[in-house]
Order: C-alpha cells, then sequence, then structure tokens
C-alpha cells in the first residue's frame, strides 16, 4: 500500500481510499480509515463504531481495546484481563504480561528474556541480542 497526501493506493496503482482521515493501517484487504470514531476498511465497509481506548488492523476487521477487553470487531471479546502490552494475531491477540506472551490471553506462546517482540502468524518473534527467533508455544505447526 502506497499513500500519497490524501490518496491510498495498492501496489502503487489500484486506489483503495480517496479523502481525509484522522488515521489509517494496513489491512489484508486494503487499507483501515479512521475517520472520527468510525473505522472503515477502505473508507466504506465500516469495520466499528463507537469509543475505544486503541485499535489495530487484524486479517478479520480490526482488534478493539476497551480498557482491560480485546475485542474483534468491537463485538467478540478475544481477551478480558491484566496486560502490559498487546499486539493483533490471525488467530486473535498476543497478551504480553511481564515475560509472558499469551495468545488470546490462553495459550503460552512464550516465557523468559526478550529484547523487542512482534506477533507472528506461528505465534510471537522474540529478538534476543541480535537474532529474532519465532516461538509457538506448543503449537503444532500448521502446514
Amino acid at each position: 500500500m502506497i499513500r500519497i497526501g490524501n490518496v491510498f493506493l495498492l501496489n502503487g496503482k489500484e486506489l483503495l481510499y480517496e479523502g481525509k482521515c484522522d488515521g489509517w493501517a494496513s489491512h489484508p484487504e486494503g487499507v483501515v480509515i479512521k475517520k472520527g470514531n468510525k473505522l472503515l476498511l477502505n473508507g466504506k465497509e465500516l469495520l466499528y463504531e463507537g469509543k475505544w481506548g486503541g485499535w489495530a488492523s487484524h486479517p478479520e476487521g480490526v482488534v478493539i481495546k476497551k480498557r482491560n477487553k480485546f475485542l474483534l470487531n468491537g463485538e467478540e471479546l478475544l481477551y478480558e484481563g491484566k496486560w502490559d502490552n498487546w499486539n493483533p494475531h490471525p488467530e486473535g491477540v498476543v497478551i504480553r504480561i511481564g515475560n509472558v506472551f499469551l495468545l488470546n490471553g490462553k495459550e503460552l506462546l512464550y516465557e523468559g528474556e526478550w529484547g523487542d517482540w512482534r506477533s507472528h502468524p506461528e505465534g510471537v518473534v522474540i529478538r534476543k541480542g541480535n537474532d529474532w527467533i519465532i516461538y509457538t508455544g506448543k503449537r503444532e505447526k500448521k502446514d
């Protein structure tokens, strides 16, 4: 996705959205456009409308953070409880509490020291020194 002013283009060619916005994020199907209290896919399809404390793009729409709740498109509860940091994940949300990384707050992906981290389709990617390592917990790898 390429943004030139108020124009968002897929691969620099296909128009995804043109117009003003209050914020945006890449999405597998284009771009999520924030306009006031609305989050719209490509500026057209309403993903969520209402108040939030944070949001992030997700393959199935958006993850909405409301205090200690994380909701997919503001409806499906992914996790509720304590958290220090979070990142969307194709299967929900990765919750970090101290040195513990949990998928949807239930499935242990990694526990231990870390320098930086990101979600990964297979679990979580942890930076240790100069190396980035994928941790999947005890998950079965998908073919």
